[in-house]
């Protein structure tokens, strides 16, 4: 390429009167470096650590003003100068003889005490060049691996990868920068062909692994950030170097430590957590309520975590004196306390005459009397007395505490009663038992009793209560017909029908006689009579005869396996049991 010398001294002229000669590129903090609090420090005019400004730049010749805040101190080191000022500083003029003033640039992030900041400077270069009439270039492309890097050709930024561009023939120095990634420099021949430069960059972090136990759940913080991840869990892309890791939970003292990643490397951490708590198990008796500080927990039995400290604990029972308890809780040290709540009692003394009646207390049976029931919890009792052939007797006390109640009562056996029916000399029959021909005067104990009256195959079964207020004469009437009736007999019922009495004609023709018929036809009279309405089941043959002789086994299935003797055994003893005129087979 040629160019003549009057249009770049015009074009020269131009960029200078439009152009600022001082800028700055970049400028960010470097939270990791030591610099201005461990390696280099310097203090302010107050005594407080100075933050440090590295800037970077090949230019000498600078003069730094910190505004109200002031620069402390300035430094020329190789490639860039130090500058130590308060912190708080906001703004700062650069200016250099030839270069002209960068005047209050102002710090794009605040400014922290004993805090590394770099500030790079790209400025116009101060030389004097005489211009050939004529520019020898060549191309000059660069990408990388991950790309989006800074490129800078001597320490100058010129643009971001992938970076193509035409540049004069010379060498170079380049570098290129990523961050999280280290730095990739070199020298560059761009002379006589084009350039093309490949380069992958070295991560310059690493990723943490970090469990818990005997717990997960931890909140992980790394240098006082909320990495907002629990236990167990991985952290990607964290730079290399010194870190200061927290573990935070609820019931665990917080975990500290200093860690270090390593480039493209996984650091595990396992923290063993120490508790700062104890886990404490209440059990309470007699299925008492439990409270701790006052606030109920549950009904007989609970477990939680207690912080360390001093907790009171009580279980609660109607009737019983309360059992309260202080608690000293250690971190770590699990207890099991045992609560017992102490009853309140007293006794209770029951008398009858006669004696050796049946206690009954709220339904419950407590022996027979003369007897002292001990310990019964304080409060008011339904007391009755049973006994056979007597009338209930019902009480109402109240135990009290430590004190000894009485009761003493009179049983009534029972009253006369007076049976009739519309038909004189019926057999009656109370509870299985004959006891003679109506009408009847008979004396019946207090309760329910089952009356059977039987005349002439007639039945009635019904039954009566005595009671102390109750009726004294019962009448019952027979029907004109007798009727079906239900039979029961050892827990079983018989459904029995009725069958209205006649006569009918009983044996074979003559012409059949002749063939070996050893009976002729004769009438027979048969009077009235009940008969079972179904086959004789195996469960009421059983409660009868006490045992089943059936193949085919079934409460429900008729009785098979039966002789005719059998069948009369049966029959005798449903008539005992059942106390009416006898039953009887039909063959």
């Amino acid at each position: 390429m040629k160019l003549y010398l009057t249009f770049i001294l015009l074009f020269v002229g131009i960029f200078t009167n439009v152009a600022q000669n001082i800028n700055v590129a970049q400028f960010y903090a470097l939270p990791n470096d030591l610099d201005a609090r461990v390696n280099y420090p310097q203090r302010d005019q107050n005594g407080d650590l100075c933050a440090l400004i590295k800037v970077e730049t090949t230019e000498k010749g600078f003069v730094f003003e910190g505004g109200m805040m002031g620069i402390t101190k300035t430094e020329q080191k190789v490639g860039e100068i130090w500058i130590y000022l308060p912190s708080g500083a906001k703004r700062i003029t650069i200016k250099h003889e030839k270069l002209g003033v960068l005047r209050n640039y102002a710090y794009p992030e605040n400014i922290e005490t004993a805090t590394v900041y770099i500030m790079k400077l790209v400025t116009a270069k101060v030389t004097t060049i005489i211009e050939p009439t004529e520019i020898l270039s060549q191309w000059l492309t660069i990408s990388t691996t991950p790309s989006g890097a800074d490129v800078f050709i001597d320490e100058k930024l010129v643009g971001q990868t992938p970076f193509q561009r035409k540049m004069p023939e010379a060498n170079y120095d380049f570098r290129l920068e990523k961050d999280m990634y280290h730095n990739i420099a070199g020298k560059l021949d761009l002379r006589g062909t084009k350039k093309q430069i490949t380069e992958t960059f070295k991560p310059k972090f690493g990723s943490l692994y970090v469990k818990s136990i005997p717990e997960s759940g931890a909140q992980i913080i790394i240098d006082g950030r909320n990495t907002e991840k629990t236990t167990p869990a991985t952290i990607e892309m964290l730079l290399s170097g010194g870190h200061k890791l927290t573990l935070r939970s609820k019931w665990y003292i917080p975990y500290n430590k200093n860690i270090e990643i390593t480039d493209a490397a996984t650091t595990n951490i396992e923290a063993n957590l120490k508790p700062s708590f104890a886990k404490i198990t209440i059990n309470a008796d007699n299925n008492a309520k439990i409270y701790v500080e006052g606030v109920y927990k549950g009904t007989s039995t609970y477990s939680e975590r207690f912080m360390e400290g001093i907790y009171s604990i009580e279980a609660r029972l109607d009737k019983y004196t309360p059992d309260v308890k202080q608690i000293n809780v250690i971190a770590g040290n699990n207890q099991t306390i045992i609560l017992k709540p102490v009853a309140q009692t007293g006794n209770l003394d029951v008398m009858s005459n006669p004696f050796d009646a049946d206690i009954y207390i709220n339904g419950k049976n407590y022996g027979k009397t003369p007897n002292t029931i001990n310990k019964l919890l304080v409060g008011k009792y339904n007391i009755e007395i049973r006994k056979n052939g007597y009338a209930a007797e019902s009480r109402k006390v109240e135990i009290k505490k430590n004190e000894t109640a009485e009761i003493n009562v009179e049983l009534q056996n029972g009253k006369d009663i007076e049976i009739t029916t519309n038909i004189e000399n019926a057999d009656l029959y109370i509870d299985g038992t004959y006891k003679g021909k109506t009408p009847i005067k008979v004396k019946l104990a207090y309760g329910k009793h089952v009356v059977k009256l039987n005349f002439e195959n007639k039945v009635i079964k019904d039954f009566i209560e005595i009671s102390q207020s109750g009726k004294t004469s019962f009448t019952f009437n027979f029907a004109g017909d007798f009727e079906n009736y239900t039979e029961t007999v050892a827990g079983i019922s018989f459904d029995m029908i009725a069958i209205k009495g006649g006569t009918f004609t009983m044996g074979s023709p003559k012409s059949e006689v002749s063939r070996g018929s050893v009976e002729t036809q004769h009438q027979v009279s048969v009077s009235d009579f009940y008969m079972g309405k179904y086959e004789l089941s195996q469960a009421e043959y059983k409660a009868i005869i006490g045992s089943n002789p059936s193949y085919f086994k079934g409460a429900n299935l008729p009785v098979e396996q039966v002789s005719w003797y059998d069948a009369v055994e049966f029959c005798n003893k449903l008539s005992q049991k059942s106390g009416l005129q006898p039953y009887y087979i039909i063959d």
